[in-house]
């Protein structure tokens, strides 16, 4: 009984120690993905290049088989698919439009809350058929936000059945955020340089109307 006991304190041990290896691997995992998305958010302000990298983290962090991005238009009506990434793009270009509130990702954009689902060819909610005709069972999707500003919607997608658990799911929701800062700062940056280039022809009109053109103007009255 005495080795039997030992035998059992030990077996439990050994349980407790590889389910604490699991969890720091995991959590190596989890620091890993962060560690991408912040490099990639410090060392670009170029949107496609901030969008491309984002998805490919997230699909190689989830290991599904394809990914897409929606953006708001300014309309903030409209949700316009800008990037797909993966398995069956021709499936997932069939729909690259949504309003707010349709479907699943404007149902995201409008609650501002993620989405799962495990099930697709039995969720109402999902009208993209072309996707599950190309065997595709689960999807989750994740509002990108920037503070209280909605930039747009991230979604994964892929054919295994084995649910997404909520580890990767609260994952998801901090990639969204960062995700979401990264693009603002990124139409921020866009905005800036177009309203220098925009100052810039200011100056050089004036500069043209103060000078040159005035020469020209003074010249034509000595010829006249």
């Amino acid at each position: 009984a005495a080795y039997a006991a030992t035998a059992i304190t030990n077996a439990r041990l050994v349980e407790k120690m590889q389910e604490r290896d699991l969890a720091l691997t995991r959590r190596n995992v989890d620091m890993g993905l962060l560690n991408g998305i912040a490099s990639t958010l410090t060392s670009s302000l170029e949107l496609d290049e901030i969008l491309n990298k984002t998805l490919g983290l997230v699909m190689n962090y989830m290991k599904v088989e394809a990914g897409d991005i929606f953006l708001l238009e300014e309309d903030k009506a409209t949700l316009r698919m800008v990037l797909h990434r993966g398995q069956a793009a021709e499936a997932f270009w069939t729909r690259n439009i949504f309003k707010v509130g349709e479907g699943y990702p404007g149902i995201v954009a409008q609650t501002r809350k993620p989405m799962v689902s495990a099930h697709l060819a039995n969720d109402p909610n999902f009208s993209r058929n072309a996707i599950v005709e190309a065997g595709f069972q689960q999807i989750a999707c994740i509002p990108l936000l920037a503070g209280d500003n909605l930039m747009g919607v991230l979604s994964v997608a892929t054919r295994t059945t084995e649910p997404l658990d909520e580890r990767n799911v609260q994952m998801l929701i901090a990639v969204g955020a960062w995700a979401g800062l990264a693009i603002e700062n990124a139409r921020l940056h866009s905005n800036a340089r177009r309203l220098a280039v925009l100052e810039e022809r200011d100056r050089i009109g004036m500069d043209l109307h103060d000078g040159i053109i005035q020469s020209i103007y003074g010249v034509g009255l000595s010829l006249e």
